[in-house]
């Protein structure tokens, strides 16, 4: 059959307005937790081929906490604007895009305060076949908290390209807005990291490398706060989709406390991983990782109940063979003078000696 001319579409105007979402969970002494959509507005002009459309949205959003944990109490109001031009090939994909999206928090109280006046803009210029700029900046009052931007040639008919990822200075302002939900502050962390990724055959090829550098990371809960740890990390992976495979190239995660070795992890050589029925003849490989001197008192507030205590080490090597088809591990692990609540038992004063052997094939 000769192929059918692409769909005819000519759309003068679409809007959605005035609506309300809303999400409420209650407590059996009648408080609540909610989060509400108000004023959602949406609208779009101008959809047909080949010619410059527009969209635009707003939105006010409420966060209401009014739950039994007093670390995790309080309101939060903000509101979402956006406006975007669009253009759209003669299959209806999208051709080019540019526009920008403003999140702006009013109010805040108690454990929201410290996102008052905080605010994030995502800005778009995206060509068929480039993105000149897709960057998300956080602000406060005006001042610029954190960055993360990403450009590069990209050609959006055959999906191949080279993009450069980053992510600059995010840090305990921006880390809270996710952390703040679960009772957690980051503190002193600050987090950096530099990305290429590279996209062939079609998209069905993916290539990225790149680096982690996390400075004083650091976390408070339930006013107890962890070590300050410095974490420096980098990477090297291709995914094949077309043959369900991937390749970690390379692979090193370094962790110390206090100028100390706390964690150590690093592959050997290249480790395939498959999952589908294709495979490589690529020689076996084997990731090692150290834990040396952790302090489990250190981390209490993420261990509920268990309130542990003691010092551990541990070593695991993760083999990779046939292509990734078999995977074996070997885990040797220890702790000295553990103490713990399991359940309604205590344990003090334990040395635990713990040593696992496995295999998955298949």
């Amino acid at each position: 059959e000769k192929p059918s001319k692409p769909m005819q579409l000519d759309i003068k105007k679409v809007s959605f307005n005035n609506a309300r979402i809303s999400r409420v969970a209650g407590y059996t002494n009648g408080s609540k937790d909610s989060i509400e959509l108000a004023n959602v507005n949406i609208g779009a002009q101008d959809i047909r081929p080949g010619q410059p459309g527009k969209l635009n949205l707003s939105a006010e959003i409420k966060l209401l906490n009014q739950g039994p944990d007093t670390n995790r109490q309080g309101a939060l109001n903000a509101t979402l604007a956006g406006d975007f031009m669009f253009s759209l090939t003669p299959e209806l994909k999208p051709a080019s895009v540019e526009g920008s999206l403003r999140f702006e928090i009013t109010q805040a109280t108690r454990a929201f305060q410290d996102f008052t006046a905080l605010a994030a803009k995502l800005e778009c210029k995206v060509l068929p076949t480039e993105i000149q700029r897709l960057a998300l900046t956080f602000q406060k009052s005006g001042a610029t908290l954190a960055e993360l931007r990403g450009s590069g040639p990209l050609a959006a008919q055959t999906q191949e390209g080279k993009l450069k990822v980053e992510v600059l200075s995010l840090d305990r302002r921006v880390l809270n807005l996710a952390g703040a939900a679960s009772g957690n502050d980051f503190g002193t962390t600050t987090i950096n990291s530099t990305n290429q990724i590279e996209l062939s055959s079609g998209g069905s090829a993916i290539t990225a490398t790149g680096r982690l550098d996390v400075a004083r990371f650091q976390v408070t809960r339930q006013n107890q706060t962890t070590p300050t740890l410095d974490l420096r990390g980098d990477y090297s992976v291709t995914v094949n989709r077309k043959n369900s495979s991937a390749l970690l190239k390379s692979f090193n995660l370094a962790a110390t406390q206090d100028g100390r070795p706390l964690l150590d992890a690093s592959l050997s050589s290249p480790m395939p991983i498959s999952w589908g029925e294709t495979s490589s003849a690529v020689g076996d490989a084997a990731l090692n990782l150290t834990v040396t001197n952790l302090n489990l008192a250190d981390w209490r507030a993420f261990a509920g109940d268990t309130a542990p205590e003691g010092m551990a080490n541990a070593t695991l090597k993760l083999v990779s063979q046939q292509a990734g088809k078999q995977l074996t591990f070997d885990l040797d692990s220890q702790v000295r003078n553990l103490s713990a609540r399991v359940g309604t038992n205590q344990i003090s004063g334990a040395d635990v000696h713990l040593t696992a052997r496995g295999r998955r094939i298949g």
